[in-house]
């Protein structure tokens, strides 16, 4: 079993430095995350090219203007790319348990006037329990700062497994919404620039055709 006086007693600079490096599809969960999963709200607009004249040119402009907002809300190609990347490593790494002994540990110095009845039995049944789930380490260390931060009593090792459980539901649902939103961006992206080539041929056939007018005679 491990040795309770063996874990660091106080949370040094090194090791929530370490932590941190997990934490990246976390924050990309907090930060991008809303602006992600609302990305699928794209605006509905009648299609251009069954219009002709003024009318065209009106609906064109729009097309222009709303799908514009609509991609300013969200975030950019090369935001959720690296989202993309970040949740895909954080669902794919296999368990540690040398990170997940230092998570533990951190968690634990939160609790110093609360700390379990039998310590050793508690931290070595947790590594135990976490690696027999197969729970990967950016969910283990993401779980850990949650409760610490908002748990005010010393979590159960159930706890512990459920808040690691969520945030991998969360790292899931995120990448499968960051893929689409990929998609979605793209083919917003090429509407615009299609819109806006239509627009550049439709003004230059109206100059053509003003010049034409000129050089009528009367």
């Amino acid at each position: 079993m491990t040795n309770i006086t063996n874990l660091p007693p106080s949370v040094s600079g090194s090791s929530l430095k370490i932590l941190n490096g997990f934490l990246a599809a976390d924050r990309f969960v907090k930060d991008l995350g809303p602006a992600v999963l609302g990305a699928s709200k794209i605006p509905t607009l009648p299609t251009w090219d069954n219009y002709r004249g003024r009318e065209r040119i009106d609906i064109q402009n729009h097309t222009i203007e709303a799908f514009g907002k609509y991609l300013a809300r969200i975030p950019t190609l090369s935001e959720m790319a690296e989202a993309k990347i970040a949740l895909a490593e954080a669902l794919d790494c296999p368990f540690d348990r040398n990170l997940t002994r230092l998570s533990v540990s951190v968690m634990l110095s939160a609790y110093p006037a609360g700390r379990p009845a039998d310590p050793e039995a508690y931290f070595e049944l947790m590594l135990i329990d976490l690696e027999e789930a197969g729970i990967q380490p950016a969910a283990i260390v993401a779980a850990c700062q949650h409760l610490r931060r908002t748990s005010k009593f010393l979590p159960s090792i159930s706890e512990v497994l459920e808040a690691c459980r969520t945030k991998l539901d969360q790292y899931r649902t995120h990448l499968r919404a960051a893929e689409k939103a990929i998609e979605t961006r793209e083919k917003v992206e090429r509407l615009i620039d299609r819109t806006r080539t239509a627009l550049e041929a439709a003004s230059d056939s109206q100059d053509e055709q003003r010049v034409t007018d000129r050089a009528k005679p009367v």
